[in-house]
């Protein structure tokens, strides 16, 4: 196959990640030699051989949330962390739901409040300790406050940047977490284009913007089936590249 940058979008829990699996495997044995049980008895083995072919557009956003608020970078790529738990804001530590919910002492923070205020202001006004899972505030931090108040670009040109690099070392490089357009064509008019997979899981409604898949891409992959289905599914779109 040739040297290539092949993005995938999707809401969260389509299967992006497995999907990106998948190409790493397919890539080292070839299209020709590719079998799903063997990318299923091997898939963890791909996924850590491959490890630095695999970036993403909100890597520089985790890395400066982490600096921030001082978490451990790992907690931004856990989804126990980032979508179960609450991080309390004064206390600098995270809460399960369950701890907080009943407890008049304690504010919870959703996207919608921080359209209407900015997360200063909330927390400044209340009078009670607020909390806030890590997703919400890497969708606050990345779109409200970076994109629309800065540059559509600014976490797009680095990811950019650094995939041509990976590519020239490592030959590929996969790119799973496309949620924008903006993100979609600047992989597109990249000369190292080698498509844009868009998955699909059942009918799911957003409640931020970076998780509404509003544009198409190369292929659209219904994620409905089994694992193996989608397996093929992903190495006959490959054998086409």
């Amino acid at each position: 196959m040739k040297s290539f940058i092949i993005g995938i979008a999707g809401q969260k829990n389509s299967g992006k990640d497995t999907v990106a699996s998948m190409i790493c495997y397919i890539n080292s044995v070839g299209v020709a030699a590719a079998n799903y049980q063997q990318w299923l008895i091997n898939k963890e083995k791909y996924v850590i051989k491959h490890k630095d072919n695999i970036i993403h557009f909100a890597d520089k956003l985790k890395d400066c949330l982490s600096i921030i608020y001082n978490i451990p970078r790992s907690y931004f790529d856990n989804r126990r962390y980032k979508d179960e738990l609450w991080y309390n804001l004064k206390e600098k530590r995270f809460m399960d739901y369950l701890e907080i919910v009943n407890d008049v002492r304690y504010h919870l923070i959703e996207i919608n409040d921080l359209y209407q205020e900015s997360l200063a202001e909330i927390v400044d006004h209340n009078n009670r300790i607020c909390c806030i899972r890590l997703r919400t505030l890497l969708q606050y931090f990345g779109t409200e406050v970076c994109r629309n108040n800065l540059s559509d670009m600014i976490w797009v040109d680095s990811t950019i940047t650094n995939a041509i690099n990976i590519v020239k070392d490592k030959d590929f490089c996969i790119i799973p977490d496309v949620r924008h357009k903006i993100e979609r064509d600047a992989i597109k008019n990249c000369s190292l284009y080698g498509g844009v997979i868009v998955l699909k899981r059942g009918e799911t409604s957003a409640d931020h913007s970076s998780e509404d898949i509003d544009f198409t891409g190369d292929i659209t992959i219904e994620n409905n089936s089994s694992l193996m289905q989608l397996f093929y599914k992903v190495l006959n779109y490959l054998q086409n590249i």
